[in-house]
């Protein structure tokens, strides 16, 4: 038989569940309105592999558009503190859970060849499991854009948005979280009543009890939740018999009164008045991390599945093996070798009215062979870029194989003569570098400067055949400090741009200055060179290259030589200065290390 007070009570229980029900369905149906196409809230684990960093910054930039983006170190200090560093399933729940976060994306980058290959995968933020396919896509570059943002933003983005809202956030627990299938009502005094059940007995109030000390399992099931405050805490470890019993008077299973203490078999301790358990043994630690040391766990933090067992300072090692040694801003031995092609072209400047000009010097490009070597001796090791590894040496050499120089002149008969003239040309050099990448990508622009000292001669038989007189061609050796900046641009993987600009402080230029030619000489010079360098290999490389140098002279006024004495008489300057000009280029193949 029911009493009143019985069912005034069973009625006040009946309003609330469906007050409950209500509440149910509204938050059931918010997602649909509330989340789909909304911003979610996401985190873009560390990338493996060469380049990551770059390819992980791109995506972050891409997601930021229509998504929240946490930053790593805040997910990779949720998941020291939780101790979840390795990425599972049930990690990346608890990690997520506590951050609310929608989803976590994964990342992997191949160097093949050329190509760039990245790996993405999404997990879902609520589950921890995978969600769609992988998204595989390829860039030439260490950029993701192109074809491959293009890529991710039809097949990653779509994905994101079919996310469900893991909006729960705050739980330090390891399993997932466990809801009564309809929310229990309050009674009058303020406490939740607990609804038993199958196989569970509800025993009506006792005059000196509560509510919540009488309810009492007939048959124990085999896992048994902790009831906390929040209605969604679950212990890690779940004891086969017994609950464990949270500080609060109103937990929702218990088997004695709340003063008595319950204990699993297995002894758990509690962190906090949720009633969350934690076993001794600390849950998700990679096999391999035994000694459980903070450093080590901050290394394995957000890096691969289950199987991968690469930490951040392998995936360094390979983005340093294959991604920047060998570009132009960090390869430590460039070394070329092949063919030059020089011409020369000499003028002097004299006065309008002198007759006996100085014949000057004028030839089509001839063939020589070089080699030029770029040494920078603390990159050999290929270490972590630093700016000292940018210091380097250069010397090269360039000599022309074969000159066929000719005049022609009148010899003693009257006969017009045409006299085969032997003739050389080379010049060397040897100098400090200093290079300067933008940044430490593969792809950077390089800026640098150099300081070095050279020497180009030229010289000419000075003496005509059959007693026809001197060749009037004076011979000259250019010695110089040479004070330059350069600079190199990427444009693709396999083809990069340089342009070589020096100030040439012109310290001798060899016999022209005799008193015998043209006397006291000062001069100064340019040179420039534009270069096009592509990659036939990894380490083996064809470079061709642009040049041209020109050194202008000035003569100082004197009797005693040819500056006033062209025309015999010696009161006035016939010739004031020259202008030597070499042009042509040179094609070479080289090897990188």
């Amino acid at each position: 038989m029911t009493s009143s007070t019985s069912s005034i009570r069973g009625n006040t229980v009946v309003l609330k569940w469906l007050v409950a029900l209500f509440a149910v369905a509204a938050v059931a149906l918010a997602p649909i309105d509330a989340y789909a196409g909304a911003r979610k809230r996401l985190v873009v684990l560390d990338f493996e592999g060469p380049k990551a960093e770059k390819f992980h910054d791109d995506l972050v930039k891409l997601l930021k558009k229509s998504h929240t983006v946490i930053t790593t170190d805040k997910w990779n200090s949720a998941a020291e503190e939780l101790d979840a560093g390795k990425v599972t399933e049930k990690n990346i729940k608890k990690v997520a859970k506590k951050l609310k976060i929608d989803g976590v994306i994964q990342g992997k980058i191949d160097k093949r060849r050329d190509e760039y290959i990245v790996q993405l995968k999404l997990r879902a933020g609520a589950s921890g499991e995978i969600v769609g396919k992988r998204v595989d896509t390829k860039a030439e570059g260490a950029r993701l854009d192109g074809d491959a943002a293009r890529d991710v933003k039809d097949e990653l983005l779509p994905a994101i948005d079919e996310l469900e809202a893991n909006r729960g956030g705050g739980g330090d627990d390891d399993d997932a979280d466990v809801k009564p299938k309809k929310k229990p009502a309050k009674d009058d005094d303020g406490d939740d009543d607990v609804k038993p059940k199958k196989g569970f007995s509800k025993k009506a109030k006792g005059d000196g009890g509560d509510d919540d000390a009488d309810v009492k399992p007939e048959v124990k099931p085999k896992k048994k939740p902790a009831k906390d405050d929040d209605d969604d805490v679950k212990p890690e470890v779940k004891p086969k018999k017994k609950p464990a019993k949270d500080d609060d008077d109103n937990a929702a299973l218990a088997t004695k009164h709340d003063d008595d203490d319950v204990k699993p078999k297995k002894k758990a301790k509690s962190d906090d008045d949720d009633g969350d358990v934690k076993p001794k043994k600390k849950v998700a630690r990679s096999d391999d991390d035994d000694d459980g040391s903070t450093k080590r766990r901050k290394k394995k933090v957000a890096r691969g599945d289950d199987d991968d067992n690469a930490d951040v300072e392998a995936s360094a090692d390979v983005d340093g093996d294959d991604a920047s040694p060998l570009s132009v801003g960090h390869r430590a031995i460039d070394a070329a070798v092949g063919f030059s092609f020089i011409g020369r072209r000499m003028t002097f400047s004299t006065q309008n009215s002198l007759m006996n000009v100085p014949p000057g010097y004028k030839s089509a490009p001839v063939a020589g062979a070089t080699f030029d070597v770029e040494v920078f001796p603390l990159a050999i090791s290929h270490k972590k870029p630093q700016i000292i590894n940018g210091l380097g040496l250069e010397v090269l050499y360039d000599r022309v194989i074969y000159i066929n120089s000719q005049k022609q002149y009148t010899d003693a008969m009257g006969n017009n003569q045409i006299a085969k003239l032997t003739t050389s040309e080379s010049r060397y050099g040897f100098g400090a570098i200093f290079r300067y990448p933008i940044d430490q990508s593969a792809s950077a622009p390089v800026v640098g400067g150099k300081l070095g000292y050279s020497k180009h001669s030229f010289s000419v038989t000075q003496q005509l055949p059959n007693n026809g007189g001197p060749t009037d061609v004076p011979n000259t050796a250019y010695s110089s400090v040479n004070i330059g900046a350069f600079g190199r641009y990427p444009a693709t993987p396999k083809v990069a741009l340089g342009l070589d600009l020096a100030y040439m402080v012109v310290t001798k230029v060899g016999d022209i200055s005799s008193t015998a030619n043209y006397g006291s000489t000062s001069a100064n010079g340019f040179q420039a060179e534009a270069s096009l360098e592509y990659l036939i290999t990894r380490n083996v490389f064809l470079r061709a290259v642009g040049r041209v140098e020109t050194i202008g002279m000035k003569f100082a006024a004197n009797a005693n030589t040819m500056a006033n004495n062209r025309d015999g008489d010696p009161t006035t300057q016939d010739v004031t200065g020259a202008r030597d000009t070499y042009y042509g280029g040179m094609v070479t193949a080289g090897y990188l290390y």
